[in-house]
C-alpha cells in the first residue's frame, strides 16, 4: 500500500465575532507527510553520496525504487511504533540533511576547482569543469565592466549637455540682449 504524500489536514478557524463570518483555511502538514519528506530526503542524500563514490547504478536504483520504499515505510509507521519513532527522528534531522544536500555541490565544485576530484565524475551533482566556470565568471566581469563604462559615458554626455544648457541660460552682464538691435550707447556728459 503506497502512501500519498500530498494528503494534508485542513483546519477551518471559527469566526472571531458574530459580525465577521469569514473563515480562514490553514493547511497543516500531517505527521505522515513530514515522515515522507524525511525519508525522501534521506534517499536523496544517499543517492547523491553514491554518485560521489561513482556508484552510479546504486544511485540509479535508489532513484528508481526509493519512492516506493519510502511510501511503504511511512504506511508501516502508522502501525509500528519503532518505525514511527525512527521516521520521527529523521524528521528532526531532515533540515540538516537538506542543508548537507544543498552544500554538497558547492564543496564538490571547490574540490573540482582545485583538482581534488574530476568534475565530470560528479557532473550530475551540478559540478561543472573549472575552466567553464572560470570563463563564465570572466565573461560576467567583462559584461559588468562594459556596462559600467557605458553608464560612465552616458553620464559624461548628460553632464556635458547640462553644462551647455546652463551656459546658454546664463546672461552675462557685459553682453546686451540679443534681439537684433544694437545696444544704446551711453553718451558722456559734457560740461558747457
Amino acid at each position: 500500500m503506497a502512501f500519498d504524500a500530498s494528503a494534508s489536514q485542513t483546519v477551518t478557524a471559527p469566526p472571531r465575532s458574530s459580525r465577521a463570518k469569514q473563515t480562514t483555511t490553514v493547511k497543516i502538514p500531517s505527521k505522515l507527510t513530514e515522515r515522507r519528506e524525511a525519508v525522501d530526503g534521506a534517499f536523496q542524500l544517499a543517492g547523491f553520496g553514491l554518485v560521489v563514490l561513482r556508484q552510479y547504478a546504486d544511485a540509479g536504483a535508489i532513484g528508481l525504487h526509493g519512492p516506493n520504499v519510502a511510501g511503504e515505510l511511512v504506511a508501516l509507521s502508522e502501525k509500528n511504533e519503532k518505525i514511527a519513532n525512527a521516521l520521527d527522528y529523521l524528521t528532526e534531522a531532515g533540515p540538516y540533511a537538506g542543508l548537507i544536500v544543498a552544500c554538497m555541490p558547492l564543496v564538490l565544485q571547490i574540490c573540482a576547482n582545485h583538482g581534488l576530484i574530476k568534475a565530470e565524475l560528479v557532473a550530475t551533482g551540478g559540478v561543472v569543469p573549472p575552466a567553464a566556470l572560470e570563463s563564465q565568471v570572466k565573461a560576467d566581469m567583462a559584461r559588468q565592466a562594459s556596462e559600467a563604462l557605458r553608464a560612465q559615458q552616458e553620464a559624461e554626455r548628460e553632464l556635458a549637455t547640462i553644462a551647455e544648457q546652463m551656459r546658454a541660460q546664463e546672461k552675462p552682464e557685459s553682453q546686451p540682449e540679443q534681439n537684433g538691435e544694437a545696444p544704446p550707447r551711453r553718451r558722456r556728459a559734457t560740461s558747457a
